[in-house]
């Protein structure tokens, strides 16, 4: 996993970042496209989200959905999910949202309209997500040792 450096060119950084993987390419072309996504393609690379992981976190969790896929940005970028908890959600077969679209909160602005850490209601917007995101991640992980411990007796 090679991190973006000082000094790379542009075919650099979208070589680094999709690690050749097409879906992850076009989504590096997203984050590229404006100064504030271009600061998400820093996130990713900061938080070790390359390649398939980078394409798992745009079309798994986030349904290919950019608006849902900045704000889920947000929130990794504000802390609301450790380092183990995001790559072990990404190394999932199907990785789940971190944003559960079925939590509603009065006062939560729609996707692609500013809303994040300044707004009144985004502590509870990003704690009941979380909370919700790490009991479905644990009953993921769960059922794949569950799979796993069967296949090595079968």
């Amino acid at each position: 996993m090679a991190k973006l450096v000082e000094n790379m060119d542009i075919y650099d950084v979208v070589m680094t970042m999709s690690e050749g993987n097409p879906g992850a390419l076009k989504v590096v072309m997203h984050m590229m496209s404006d100064l504030d996504n271009l600061v998400n393609l820093f996130i990713c690379d900061y938080f070790d989200i390359r390649g398939s992981k980078l394409y798992k976190l745009h079309n798994d969790c986030c349904q290919r959905r950019d608006d849902k896929f900045d704000r889920t940005l947000m929130m990794i970028k504000g802390g609301v999910f450790s380092l183990d908890e995001i790559h072990s959600n990404l190394d999932l077969v199907k990785s789940i949202p971190f944003i559960d679209d079925s939590i509603v909160i009065d006062g939560v602005l729609a996707y692609g309209e500013k809303f994040g850490f300044g707004d009144d209601k985004w502590k509870e917007f990003c704690q009941k997500n979380r909370e919700a995101f790490v009991k479905k991640l644990n009953t993921a992980l769960e059922e794949q040792n569950v799979k796993k411990k069967n296949k090595k007796h079968s």
